[in-house]
C-alpha cells in the first residue's frame, strides 16, 4: 500500500518539482588568438530571476585551482575578477533562461576548462585565492579550452562537482 501511495504521489506532483537544475553551455568550436570566446549558459529547472541566486562564470587553467571569473545576480547587477575586468562582460537574457560570457582579446593564457554555475549568498562567491569555497554550487560541463596551432579549440566537455570541503573533484 505504501508503494502505491508512493508512486501517486510522485504522479501529482508537478513536473517542476521533480526536475533537477541542468546548466548546459554552448559555444563556438574555434576561436582564435585575439579573437572573442563567447560561451552561453541555459538554465533549466530554475529561473535566473529568482532571488537570491548568482549565475557564475568560472575558469580552471591547466594545473590550477578553480578561479571566480564573474556573475550576474538575478536582478542583473554583475561583478567581474579584477583581473578580467577589462575584458569580460557577462549578461542574461530571461526570455531564453540564458546567461553569457564574452571574453575579448585571448591569449594562450586563456587555456582552460570554462564552467557556468548558480550559487546563493556567498555559494560561489570571489574569495582571497578567487576559487570556488563552501556549498554546492550546481556546474555545469565544462568547455575545455586548448591551444592547437595557434587556435583555440573546445574539447568534449568534463562534468565537475564539488566536494563538501569544498575542493573541487572530477566526477
Amino acid at each position: 500500500m505504501n508503494a502505491l501511495f508512493l508512486f501517486l504521489l510522485l504522479l501529482s506532483t508537478p513536473p517542476c518539482v521533480l526536475s533537477a537544475v541542468q546548466l548546459v553551455e554552448s559555444g563556438p568550436g574555434v576561436v582564435k588568438p585575439a579573437e572573442t570566446l563567447t560561451l552561453t549558459c541555459t538554465v533549466t529547472g530554475s529561473s535566473i530571476t529568482t532571488r537570491d541566486y548568482y549565475w557564475s562564470w568560472i575558469q580552471q587553467s591547466p594545473g590550477k585551482p578553480l578561479q571566480w571569473m564573474g556573475y550576474i545576480n538575478y536582478d542583473g547587477r554583475t561583478s567581474y575578477n579584477p583581473s578580467l575586468r577589462s575584458r569580460l562582460i557577462i549578461s542574461k537574457d530571461t526570455s531564453k533562461t540564458q546567461f553569457s560570457l564574452w571574453l575579448g582579446s585571448l591569449t594562450a593564457a586563456d587555456t582552460a576548462k570554462y564552467y557556468c554555475a548558480r550559487g546563493n549568498s556567498g555559494t560561489v562567491t570571489q574569495s582571497r585565492a578567487a576559487t570556488v569555497q563552501k556549498g554546492e554550487p550546481v556546474l555545469s560541463n565544462a568547455a575545455e579550452l586548448q591551444l592547437r596551432q595557434g587556435s583555440f579549440h573546445l574539447e568534449t566537455p568534463h562534468t565537475w562537482g564539488e566536494s563538501q570541503t569544498g575542493s573541487a573533484l572530477a566526477t
